[in-house]
């Protein structure tokens, strides 16, 4: 969670980051800091979740809500992948391998559509329609391409109009294609669109944040000194042993190999 301060800056970013994954850490960090400190808040930067933005409403009424865009792209991109693995289980009874052209293609399917050449796209494109003649899969990517285009009027400054043209096209895919995973998807993102808008308007997000906070986790990971592997105590090994079944217990006259079952010396003593 990153919050924006009310003071003069060239470049718009994170001022203050909370640790804490509950509303209840929010509100304590707030609570403590000054009265001043809060009314100066203007902007904040969340993740999608209900709580966070629940703590934030109700302690910084004056502030407006963002919610950063890398988790709604997420969001999109679980869509797709969501319909590809259901696609293959319905056709092929099983999950996807190697052969199939559709798991081949899964990570170009997640990837953004300036990024892949006319090439990777005409293959990708080519391959979904031969092993999803219905073309749901290829649907549900368009689907998050138009989402991507919706987003994308952060970068061309945010202008209501833009806004509005792109969001009508990407609720107008989503209805007429009527799959379920795009539906969810539509309506998420209906759900936090207020959120979702303030985004496009500001482009302010909580990825400096989110970045230092990956650093510190790495750093604290190396830090960390290895512990010695603590031997197995004796009575464990010794009840794993006795609860060998004696059906399954090898013959006098059988040779034992790798996959044989051992027996104790103390069972055999009569």
């Amino acid at each position: 969670m990153a919050f924006r301060l009310g003071r003069p800056r060239r470049h718009p970013g994170a001022a203050r980051a909370r640790a804490g994954r509950a509303g209840a850490d929010v509100v304590g960090w707030l609570d403590g800091q000054t009265e001043r400190f809060r009314q100066r808040i203007e902007v904040v930067a969340i993740d999608p979740c209900a709580a966070y933005r629940r703590a934030v409403t109700d302690t910084l009424p004056q502030a407006q809500v963002v919610v950063d865009h890398l988790n709604p792209v997420r969001l999109a991109n679980a869509a797709v992948t969501a319909v590809r693995q259901r696609v293959t289980w319905d056709n092929r009874g099983r999950r996807g391998r190697t052969i199939d052209p559709e798991w081949t293609n899964r990570r170009r399917l997640l990837t953004a559509r300036e990024r892949l050449t006319h090439q990777r796209f005409q293959a990708m494109r080519n391959s979904c329609l031969d092993a999803d003649p219905p073309g749901q899969i290829l649907t549900a990517w368009i689907a998050k391409e138009e989402f991507r285009a919706l987003l994308g009027t952060a970068r061309t400054g945010g202008h209501r109009h833009d806004i509005s043209h792109r969001l009508y096209r990407f609720y107008t895919w989503c209805a007429n294609a009527d799959i379920p995973e795009v539906t969810r998807l539509a309506q998420t993102i209906e759900d936090w669109w207020p959120e979702i808008e303030a985004f496009c308007k500001t482009g302010i997000t909580n990825a400096k944040t989110e970045g230092t906070n990956r650093l510190i986790k790495d750093v604290a990971r190396r830090l960390q000194v290895p512990q010695p592997r603590q031997p197995t105590p004796t009575s464990m090994v010794l009840l794993h042993s006795a609860i060998t079944p004696e059906h399954s217990q090898p013959r006098d006259d059988a040779r034992l190999n790798s996959k044989s079952r051992y027996e104790p010396p103390w069972q055999s003593i009569q």
